[in-house]
C-alpha cells in the first residue's frame, strides 16, 4: 500500500439507507446530504449509489459541488444550501435548487430573473441561517412578483435532535415551522428532521426526511446500522529504538525500555490529528492494539508494536472501520465522527467495495 486508503464500503451504505428508509411511511421523500465530498467518501460514487436506490433529492453545501456532481452525470434533483451569489447563473444552467435563508438573498436571486426552483429555509431556534416569522410579508411579495422562482419546500433544521434533555425544545422547533408554513400558504413540501430525528420523532417527518451521518454507519445510537468507512496505512519500516534515544520530533516520544517502533505511511497532512500522538491513541495492526509514539508528523506517524509478533514492513494498519470504531477516536481527540470523516485529506486514496 503505497499510500493511505479510505475504504468504504457501499454494501453497508446501501443496508443503513434501506434501515432508514424502512422508518419512513412509503410516500415521505429522502433527502441524502452528500455535502463535504459526500463526508469524505467520495460524492461521485455515493451520488451513484443513492440514485440507483431511489433516493429522491441529493444535499450539497456549495454551488461548486452541486456542478461537480452533473458534470459527472449525477441527474437527480440537487439542494444547495449555501449557493454562491457569483454564480447564481450556475443554479439555472445545472438545474441546482438553492435553499434560500434570508430576505435579501431572496430578493437578490429575484433580481437575476433566472427560472429556478428554490427552497425557503426558516429559523426555529437553531440561529445560525433562515428566515423568521417577520420576513413572511417580504417574501410572499417577492414571490408573487416572481413567477420565475418556484418554491418546492419550506424547511428548517434541528439543534438537538439526538438529546433527549431538549427533546420540549424538538417539539417547540416542529411547532414553529408548522405555524411559519401555514402563514406562508405554500402548497409545497415540508421538512425538519435529520438522521436522529428520523428515529427519533416519526410524527415530524412531514413530507421529506434529511440523512447524512447515519448512512456511514454513526452517529445514531441505538440502530443496527453498520460502519461503512474504514481508514487505512501501512507499515513503512521496523525498527529497534532504545533508551536513552527517542522518537519523532521534539524528543516527545520517551521510551522506557527497548522497544520496537512501527513507522506507518500516514500523517497529519492526511487527517490524522496531532491530538493523537504521545500514545493517546492505539492502531490496530494484526488484530492488536498498537500505541502512538512521538508526535505525529506530517506524512508519517510512529507506534509501538514491541508485543505484537511479526510486525514487518507491508503490513496493514487500522485507524477506524468496523472492528475499530471511529466514535472512539473522535472522543479522544474532543471531537465528532463528522470531523474525523470530513478531515481525511484529497490525497488519501478512496476505493470502494461491493460487499460486507
Amino acid at each position: 500500500m503505497n499510500r493511505p486508503i479510505l475504504e468504504v464500503n457501499l454494501k453497508a451504505i446501501i443496508h443503513n439507507l434501506e434501515y432508514f428508509r424502512s422508518n419512513i411511511k412509503p410516500e415521505t421523500k429522502m433527502l441524502f446530504m452528500i455535502k463535504a465530498n459526500a463526508y469524505g467518501a467520495g460524492s461521485i460514487a455515493v451520488a451513484r449509489v443513492m440514485e440507483a436506490h431511489d433516493v429522491d433529492y441529493l444535499g450539497v453545501a456549495r454551488t461548486e459541488e452541486g456542478v461537480t456532481l452533473r458534470k459527472a452525470g449525477i441527474v437527480m434533483p440537487i439542494l444547495v444550501m449555501l449557493p454562491d451569489d457569483e454564480r447564481y447563473g450556475d443554479l439555472a444552467k445545472y438545474n441546482l435548487e438553492p435553499e434560500i435563508y434570508s430576505i435579501d438573498q431572496l430578493a437578490q436571486i429575484a433580481q437575476t430573473r433566472y427560472p429556478v426552483k428554490i427552497h425557503l429555509k426558516m429559523d426555529t431556534g437553531m440561529h445560525r441561517s433562515g428566515m423568521e416569522p417577520i420576513d413572511i410579508p417580504g417574501i410572499q411579495k417577492i414571490l408573487s412578483e416572481n413567477p420565475q422562482l418556484k418554491v418546492m419546500s419550506v424547511s428548517s433544521h434541528l439543534t438537538a435532535a439526538e438529546m433527549p434533555e431538549h427533546d420540549n425544545f424538538t417539539r417547540m422547533q416542529a411547532n414553529r415551522l408548522q405555524k411559519m408554513y401555514d402563514q406562508l400558504g405554500l402548497p409545497v413540501m415540508k421538512h425538519l428532521v435529520n438522521s436522529n430525528g428520523i428515529l427519533r420523532f416519526p410524527q415530524y417527518h412531514f413530507d421529506m426526511v434529511r440523512f447524512g451521518i447515519g448512512v456511514y454507519g454513526t452517529g445514531v445510537e441505538m440502530a443496527p446500522l453498520i460502519a461503512s468507512n474504514t481508514l487505512k496505512a501501512s507499515v513503512l519500516q521496523v525498527r529497534m529504538v532504545a533508551p536513552p534515544e527517542t522518537v519523532g520530533y521534539c524528543r516527545k516520544g520517551e521510551l522506557t525500555k527497548p522497544s520496537l517502533i512501527a513507522t506507518l505511511n500516514i500523517g497529519y497532512a492526511d487527517g490524522i490529528s496531532r491530538l493523537l500522538g504521545n500514545g493517546r491513541y492505539s492502531f490496530l495492526i494484526r488484530g492488536l492494539h498498537a500505541p502512538t509514539v512521538g508526535n505525529i508528523s506530517m506524512d508519517t506517524t510512529m507506534i509501538d508494536v514491541t508485543d505484537i509478533p511479526y510486525v514487518q514492513a507491508g503490513d496493514e494498519v487500522i485507524i477506524f472501520g468496523k472492528d475499530h470504531p471511529v466514535e472512539f477516536l473522535a472522543e479522544t481527540i474532543g471531537s465528532i465522527p463528522y470531523e474525523v470523516f470530513t478531515s481525511i485529506s484529497g490525497r488519501v486514496e478512496r476505493s470502494y467495495r461491493a460487499s460486507l
